[in-house]
């Protein structure tokens, strides 16, 4: 979390810049639609990247990837690479106005089980949850 001073005029600042709603222990569901943005750093299925100079975006039906080991974890098919990490996973985004729900970050990448070829990559986030909240909380009371 980061925690900002005000503008100069005393307006926070995301009335300043902007931003997006954030959502704890989002209900998600498979195919629901979400949209991966970040900063990759190197080509990935034949696909340049900008270095990191660039914020791209993947977008496409969620799937589950959870696991015994895992819970809420869910991914969009994706050609983005490292450096995409800490990329927000936004639903219910509107590209015309370029918000949405951020749900979770990018935390790794990977495939489906059933992808034995490696053919279709996904960009993963765990959902945030009552521990994320308590952090935002948190850093929504502390005053810089």
């Amino acid at each position: 979390m980061l925690v900002m001073n005000k503008a100069p005029d005393g307006r926070p600042i995301a009335e300043v810049t902007g931003s997006q709603r954030i959502a704890f222990n989002a209900e998600r569901e498979t195919g629901q639609p979400t949209f991966a943005f970040g900063y990759s750093a190197a080509m990935w299925n034949g696909k340049p990247w900008d270095m990191g100079q660039l914020l791209g975006y993947s977008s496409g039906k969620a799937q589950s990837f959870n696991d015994q080991d895992s819970n809420d974890q869910w991914g969009v098919r994706s050609d983005q690479s490292g450096g995409s990490s800490g990329g927000p996973h936004l639903i219910g985004f509107n590209p015309a106005t370029a918000t949405g729900t951020v749900v979770g970050v990018t935390s790794q990448g990977g495939y489906l089980p059933d992808d034995a070829d490696f053919k279709n990559r996904y960009s993963i986030a765990a959902n945030f949850d009552t521990t994320a909240q308590t952090l935002y909380n948190h850093a929504q009371s502390t005053h810089p």
